[in-house]
């Protein structure tokens, strides 16, 4: 069998780090497909130059068609998509015959002609798995609105096909309920979690906390917490500052990187000019080229720590383990259900962080999630209703609102009243006991065993191999179609909806 890979890009991100983990989990499987193809837009910029000599048993070719890049024309005609796409495969001797398209990201919207391009494929033979990392329909308005404008009346048909040969891989059970629930065939849908590689060797403990205190200005005896992502708003970067005056141990966070996107920037910015304005012990980009290596603050760190308040995978709830680092702050029970159920203990995470209603103006709360919540449901064509009420009714039961509820301004109120008021901060405890809790060194061994035979590279190449074959092997027929209503429906659920996720 030979395989083609396609995504967008290759650019620096998620999708492109799959890509990497998956060719690296083939190579170790006992079923490596003959030949690789990687076909994308032509930005490669993310991509590990060594790959292809590294892994050269695979026979990787980097192959572009520059129409695959991101395209928001909604009139945009796929057939010629379709067709330089397929031109590049026939060239190299592929054919439908004796190849699988492994395609990521197909529905989100960032190139419109792609779903027709890759239903015209489908109807020309050619197997597909169709690996969905991000939805359109969750919180994502720009990507859905030019997906509808593109296909109209065929959402459905077209952006999630159906049939022979044509199966789908999903993150986790979240998203595989909400496929299936929108009518994609169950037999051919299949849970395939992202690899989770083997950690690099880190350097000197002592060694890097001395650079971390030379850089950073963090004693060599202080608790260290490291947040380590790109201080994005969904990364909640505010409620990893008001952890720093709340975890025991009189801890200082360290935020590794800087966003790059410039309409990201200001929301991480504002957080650090407000961290040191009423000096909190937070650091801010200690891993940027003034700071320390990923491995020198994974060495020096106590513990690692997560606030996020989406992902699509979750690979922060596995990593640490195998760096034999506790994990502290907040879990995400919609992501990780399939690692608890796999075994993993995620006991020392809290699901929420209660805040007093009567610390914060709550009829301006109300205001300001109705108004964002509305403008949100009016960019999915959604009528408001009272569908913004009945949630933040939800959301404020008890007289208490979980801190990833509040906007950046009110986040800020919250952590200055703490700041400033140590009574303030006994009740946040009292309200929140899960934040004295911490995963002790047995729960780290167990989870590292768990991470090690459930999620490695090894285990994602059998999947991988099991997956492919049957999609090869499928002869039934197409059943249906998806309802792209109700697939909006389960992730436009305003339970769900955040201020700071933005619209």
């Amino acid at each position: 069998m030979n395989l083609v890979i396609a995504h967008h890009h290759l650019n620096r991100g998620g999708v492109t780090r799959v890509i990497a983990g998956h060719l690296q989990s083939l190579a170790e499987s006992d079923s490596a497909p003959q030949r690789v193809l990687i076909v994308y837009g032509g930005r490669h910029e993310g991509w590990p130059p060594e790959i292809e000599q590294r892994l050269k048993a695979l026979k990787i070719e980097r192959v572009v068609v520059p129409s695959l890049d991101y395209n928001d024309d909604p009139a945009v005609n796929a057939v010629p998509l379709a067709q330089a796409f397929e031109s590049e495969l026939t060239a190299r001797g592929l054919e439908p015959g004796n190849t699988l398209l492994h395609v990521h990201n197909h529905s989100l919207g960032k190139n419109v002609a792609w779903p027709g391009a890759l239903k015209h494929l489908s109807e020309r033979d050619w197997p597909l798995l169709l690996q969905i990392h991000d939805f359109a329909e969750d919180f994502r308005p720009k990507n859905y609105g030019l997906l509808q404008q593109a296909l109209g009346e065929s959402m459905g048909p077209v952006n999630y096909l159906q049939g022979s040969k044509v199966h789908y891989a999903v993150l986790n059970r979240r998203d595989e309920t909400a496929l299936v629930d929108a009518g994609v065939n169950r037999q051919r849908l299949h849970f395939l979690p992202n690899p989770v590689p083997a950690p690099p060797a880190l350097p000197n403990r002592a060694a890097a906390r001395h650079k971390l205190m030379d850089r950073c200005g963090i004693d060599l005896d202080r608790r260290y917490l490291l947040y380590p992502v790109r201080g994005i708003r969904r990364k909640n970067l505010g409620e990893a500052v008001l952890l720093s005056l709340l975890m025991p141990g009189d801890p200082v966070v360290g935020i590794t990187l800087v966003p790059l996107n410039p309409m990201e920037k200001p929301f991480h910015d504002a957080w650090r000019a407000f961290a040191e304005r009423i000096d909190l012990p937070v650091r801010f980009g200690v891993g940027e080229s003034d700071g320390l290596t990923f491995e020198e603050n994974l060495a020096a760190c106590d513990a690692c720590l997560t606030t996020s308040v989406a992902e699509g995978f979750g690979m922060a709830f596995l990593e640490p383990w195998l760096l034999g680092k506790p994990l502290l702050g907040r879990n995400l029970p919609e992501i990780t259900a399939d690692f608890v159920d796999a075994g993993v203990n995620l006991d020392g995470l809290y699901s929420s962080l209660q805040i007093p209603l009567d610390w914060l103006d709550e009829k301006e709360l109300a205001a300001e999630f109705r108004a964002s919540a509305e403008e949100l449901l009016k960019t999915y064509n959604r009528r408001p209703d009272q569908a913004a009420d009945v949630a933040f009714d939800g959301k404020t039961t008890g007289g208490t609102i979980d801190f990833a509820d509040l906007s950046e301004r009110s986040q800020m109120s919250v952590i200055e009243t703490v700041a400033q008021n140590p009574t303030a901060k006994s009740k946040l405890l009292a309200l929140n006991s899960a934040l004295s809790a911490e995963s002790d060194a047995a729960t780290v061994h167990s989870n590292a065993d768990v991470v090690r035979h459930e999620f490695s590279t090894l285990a994602c190449g059998k999947r991988l191999v099991s997956i492919y074959q049957k999609v090869i092997d499928d002869r039934g027929e197409n059943r249906g179609e998806v309802d792209p209503r109700t697939l909006l429906d389960r992730f436009l659920d305003l339970e769900r909806f955040r201020l700071i996720r933005g619209n």
